[in-house]
This record gives structure tokens, sequence and C-alpha cells, in this order.
């Protein structure tokens, strides 16, 4: 192993608060990727028609996908005996339900189940086999309310999202990008604010937390026009395939 890929940590992931190389000496085989969602096979054969009849969007209005399903292997630096860093291994994944962030694909971070495959013993490094089973979308890190960062911004997929305490004297238009995941964001007000989206125009809850299902952003702009006086925050995090 070179010394550039100790000191770049080059194609791991981040599970939970541990990172496979920094924490157990996990060194994947091939480029960490996470399978693509399940599509469920809900056709319906109706008799004289050609062809089924397919109800993904009957419930939702949009496509419903099942879970991402794959299995990482990974080469085994040893640190300590095998029974201490496998132990350590099982105790902190197996069967929980964590996040995963990809060193090659950081804006984002997926959720869900790992199981803990055996170990095998090899003759140069032994193998260890993790298996996930995650939400179909991922999720950006950040929230719309976190603070925004310059160093681990991604300039090819991020989206600078600051929608916190913005205020209200009269009017206020913010522009959501969204992305493919249909979110309900938070709307925080104080004061005496109402929002307009879509045509239709709504009273906010000074103090409170307000969800609207009528306004679920998905991909596209959106635009969300206040209008009072005080301030609002919006707490929006999209999500992708």
């Amino acid at each position: 192993m070179s010394e550039i890929y100790r000191n770049n940590v080059a194609h791991g992931a981040l599970i939970g608060d541990k990172h496979t190389w920094r924490d157990w000496r996990l060194v994947p085989k091939n480029k960490l990727v996470v399978a693509k969602p399940d599509l469920p096979d809900n056709g319906i054969t109706v008799p004289g028609r050609n062809g089924d009849i397919y109800s993904r969007k009957a419930m939702t209005g949009d496509v419903v996908y099942g879970t991402r399903k794959g299995t990482w292997e990974f080469r085994v630096e040893n640190r300590n005996s095998t029974a201490v860093v496998y132990s350590e291994i099982l105790d902190y994944i197996h069967g929980q339900e964590l996040t995963v962030i990809l060193d090659d694909d950081r804006y984002f971070y997926y959720k869900g189940e790992l199981q803990v495959d055996d170990w095998t013993p090899e003759q140069v490094r032994d193998t260890l086999r993790l298996h996930y089973k995650l939400q179909p979308f991922k999720m950006e890190r950040d929230s719309s309310l976190e603070p925004w960062l310059w160093d681990p911004f991604d300039f090819e997929q991020g989206i600078i999202r600051d929608y916190g305490e913005l205020t209200v004297d009269g009017t206020l238009e913010l522009v959501i990008p969204g992305r493919r995941l249909q979110v309900c964001p938070g709307i925080y007000a104080t004061g005496t604010v109402s929002v307009t989206y879509g045509g239709a125009t709504y009273t906010l809850v000074s103090g409170k937390w307000n969800y609207f299902d009528a306004i679920c952003l998905g991909e596209g702009e959106h635009t969300l026009l206040f209008t009072g006086d005080g301030t609002v925050s919006v707490d929006y995090r999209g999500g992708r395939l």
C-alpha cells in the first residue's frame, strides 16, 4: 500500500463516527459504490389487455423505491489480533442502523442497516465483508440551517443553502433549488408572517415549526414568497438517488 493512500485515506467510508481505514485499517478491494435502489415489481395483469399496469405512482404521485442492498469487501491490515479487531467492528456495526458517507461522495450520506460477514483468513491479508441495506435516497449532509463552510463544499454537486433567520420586512422571496426527493420543509416564524406557494397563501404560527402538505418540494426551483413583519427559518435537506 502506498503512502499516498495512507495519507489521503481515499475510497473508504465513514460509518457512523468510525472510518473504515482510520479506525479499523480496512482497505476496500474495489472502489466503494452503493447499489441502485430496488424497484418493487407491482405490475397488475389485466385479462384482455396488452402488457401489465404498473402502479408505482398510485399512492404518492411519484415512484416508490425499495432498499439499496449490496456488499463491500475489504482487505484487513491488522493492528491488533484478529479477535480484537473483529469484535470492535461487530460491536459497532453488526445489525445497527447507521449513516454512511463515502470518501468519493462526501456531500451526501446514506442511512440504513449494516451487517458484518465472517472474517475470512487469507495468505496475504484477511478479508472482511460488510453487507448493507440502505434507504433509497442519499441525503445532503447539511440542512439549510447548519453553518455553510467553504472547505467541505462540493462545487460540482453542492448547493449553498442559508435559510436561517431571514428577515421579512414587507415581502421576502426565497428560491429553493430542489432535488429528486419530495421534501416538505419546516418553516419557523417569529412575528406576523404568511407564505405563498403555488398560488395559495398560508398563515405561519409564530414560535412554532409549520409544515404544509401542499409545500412539498421536488426537482427544480421553488419560490416561497413571505409577507409580513418578522423572521423565518426554512429547514430543508435535499435528497437524490
